[in-house]
């Protein structure tokens, strides 16, 4: 969740002073501290059955004492709140809202998970333990770690889900409401957060270039805890998330304001060190986060890195993640690819969006290019999946790639691989080959092709592209750092052998169908496909969908699932309607574009390129939506508006509540938003770039217009 004052779990807003940001999973800092005596609590009903007192003794110990949390001068402690304790943790909670959830099992299960995180941290990350003051000039006495019930009805904690935090004292401590408490997702990345803040006394600080780094930093810890032995022998159920915002930005630099909690495969990488380079692995990321250097709060996470490990240029570095990428080349290979097969299968994810489809250059042959949209930013890359043309009475072949960047910008640079992934799962990688370069590969029937490319420009380049959010600060906002004035790095690649995949949809051999009489297309049986139709011969009109009146199916395109095509609509090239869409009137779907769920695209509407539209969302009039654009929710698209670029634009209640584009609206590059804004002229880009333009930063990015919001002049 973005920096929003909205999301803080307290009545008033808390302090934000040089212990660092909110965050939300959160780091945030608050206030004061009290000292009480030392006790140890090995009888969670014990506790429990004493809920209703606002004190509670327990035979003292000599293990680890205990403390309140001081919130400026009001302190929850022992002394005013129930709690219970295990070994290193003390858990407060009050008698009112959700206290009733706080239930025997509920402690039991969270002292646990806490204690067994805790210990994996400690003894496999080899991290510092959180026990003691970030601030040198406070008491540094260890103490338990502060877990604080949100919704119990405790001043201050009313409301919240699941925070992380330190107090004045600089003691990092914990706030989750009972649901997250229980949640052995949610718990080990908030603990995440209190252990990178114990590192070196919070050396990262303030720094709002690490600062969304922190987030990227507590998913890593959850992810490395959820995939180990420790956990896995306690019966923990939770998996890895890979997730598609992540994969559906790859091009752009990490962490970008929509993927920074998701970025965490590229700490895992450094970690794990899966290519042995030198000055990773085991170890790394505890070394990072105790250099942090808060004499220089321009430091980006890169320079850092460049920093702490000069033993390997980060040029390769990010060069060979990239290529481990392209198969998810990690420890936890297997779930990595099951769960991206998932989320194709489930419809969460397309191919389009994991992947960089190249465009075909006109008049030369196997030459392909980056679309303009996709072309990576510093530090960014592509994954190209290949078709590999073995030819007839062969086994293998040798594919050849040869890179050519298209920028003359200074210090330009890219790392490419070629990457083959064999019939056992194992993958190997060419050398690095940067512009103007050639690689070789042998490739054997069976096996999987694919190309990464890296924009690695040098380190001084990156330093002008280091990012922060610019939903959180404004010195990151889309007008004070426009989408434009981040360098991209496009490129073109010429193929002997192999070609790009595009992965068209064949037939089930076991579908029953017929040539359509117009055209001579296929049409299954249990389709419905009018006499006036035309369906091309390599087109399709498959499962149960239903094309009536003028609708024309042209070249390779494919109607599937309960899709209804009607009018005069038209789709070309590769395009898909899928899922209950609806096409109709004088609607134009072409190229790879995607029209999924219940979504309808109507009018003279023209969804292209790599575009998707789904859910319920709606285009209509002689709007576009293009590129790598994605459409969902209720969100519509109507009149003149385009939606381009890497957009995403989705979310609302319903069909009478809903964000939306109209007029001339244009949005494009990185644009975001799930909002419910209304656009009704101008050209947007950004992360949430309306909302914090007008309620955070009320900066004239985008002003009141109408019923909507339009574009300022730019002067």
């Amino acid at each position: 969740m973005p920096y929003n004052p909205n999301h803080y779990p307290k009545k008033k807003m808390l302090k934000i002073g040089l212990l660092g940001t909110l965050t939300a999973t959160a780091f945030l800092t608050c206030s004061g501290a009290i000292i009480t005596p030392s006790v140890e609590a090995s009888d969670v009903s014990s506790s429990v059955q004493t809920m209703n007192s606002k004190s509670v003794q327990y035979p003292a110990s000599n293990v680890y004492a205990v403390r309140g949390v001081r919130n400026d001068d009001q302190v929850l402690s022992a002394a005013n709140a129930n709690h219970y304790e295990t070994r290193h943790f003390q858990i407060l909670w009050g008698n009112g809202d959700l206290n009733q959830q706080v239930t025997p099992e509920l402690l039991a299960q969270a002292g646990q998970m806490l204690e067994q995180s805790l210990t994996f941290y400690m003894d496999k990350l080899h991290m510092q333990p959180p026990f003691t003051s970030v601030l040198s000039s406070a008491n540094t006495h260890p103490y338990k770690i502060n877990v604080v019930i949100m919704e119990t009805g405790l001043p201050l904690y009313e409301k919240g889900w699941a925070f992380a935090g330190m107090d004045t004292d600089g003691y990092p401590y914990l706030m989750m409401a009972p649901d997250a408490l229980k949640n052995d997702t949610v718990v080990p990345h908030e603990l995440g957060h209190a252990v990178q803040f114990a590192q070196s006394n919070n050396s990262w600080r303030d720094n709002p270039y690490l600062g969304p780094w922190y987030e990227t930093i507590a998913n890593w810890f959850r992810e490395e805890y959820i995939t180990s032995a420790d956990y896995q022998q306690s019966g923990g159920t939770g998996v890895p998330e890979l997730t598609p915002p992540y994969v559906r930005a790859l091009s752009l630099t990490a962490v970008n304001g929509r993927a920074y909690y998701e970025a965490w495969p590229f700490v895992k990488y450094l970690e794990e060190n899966p290519d042995q380079l030198p000055g990773y692995g085991e170890g790394f990321m505890a070394k990072l986060l105790r250099s942090g250097n808060p004499q220089n709060q321009q430091e980006s996470f890169y320079e850092l890195i460049a920093r702490v490990n000069p033993q390997t240029n980060l040029r390769d570095t990010i060069g060979r993640y990239a290529a481990h990428m392209a198969t998810f080349d990690f420890r936890e290979k297997k779930s990595y690819n099951e769960q991206i097969h998932r989320l194709l299968q489930n419809g969460e994810l397309y191919e389009q969006q994991l992947y960089t489809m190249l465009n075909a250059v006109q008049g030369q042959a196997n030459l392909y290019e980056v679309p303009p949209e996709r072309a990576p930013q510093a530090a960014g890359y592509n994954i190209i999946p290949l078709q590999v043309r073995i030819p007839a009475g062969q086994n293998s072949v040798i594919v050849t790639a040869r890179l050519n960047g298209l920028t003359q910008a200074a210090d330009a640079n890219w790392q490419a691989y070629l990457i083959v992934e064999d019939n056992h799962g194992i993958s190997r990688y060419s050398k690095p080959f940067g512009s103007g370069e050639i690689v070789q590969q042998s490739i054997t029937t069976g096996e999987k092709a694919y190309i990464s490319v890296a924009a690695t420009p040098s380190l001084s380049i990156m330093s002008q592209s280091k990012m922060g959010i610019g939903s959180w600060d404004q010195t990151f906002s889309e007008k004070n750092k426009p989408f434009e004035s981040k360098p991209r790095y496009p490129y073109t690649l010429q193929l002997e052998h192999a070609e790009p995949n595009l992965s068209p949809i064949g037939i089930d051999s076991g579908v029953s169908g017929h040539r359509h009489g117009n055209g001579g297309g296929f049409v299954a049986d249990s389709a419905f496909v009018d006499a006036s139709v035309y369906v091309a011969p390599n087109a399709r009109v498959l499962d149960n969908a239903v094309v009536k009146q003028n609708a024309r199916i042209e070249d390779n395109a494919i109607v599937r699932g309960d899709a209804q095509i009607s009018g005069n609509a038209r789709l070309t090239g590769h395009a898909m309607a899928q899922g209950n869409a609806v096409i109709d009137g004088s609607a134009w779907l072409s190229d790879y574009a995607i029209v999924d769920g219940y979504a309808a695209v109507t009018d003279q509407a023209h969804v292209s390129d790599r575009a998707i539209v789904r859910d319920d969302a709606a285009i209509s009039g002689s709007s576009s939506v293009m590129e790598s654009a994605l459409v969902g929710g209720y969100y519509t698209v109507s009149d003149h508006a385009v939606i381009k670029g890497m957009s995403i634009v989705q979310g609302g209640e319903s069909k009478e509540k809903h964000g939306g584009a109209s007029g001339n609206a244009i949005t494009y590059g990185d644009f975001y938003d799930d909002m419910g804004y209304n656009l009704v002229d101008g050209s947007f880009s950004g992360y949430l770039s309306i909302d914090a333009s007008v309620n955070t930063f009320k900066d004239g990015y985008a002003i009141k217009s109408g019923s909507g919001y339009a574009r300022s002049p730019i002067k």
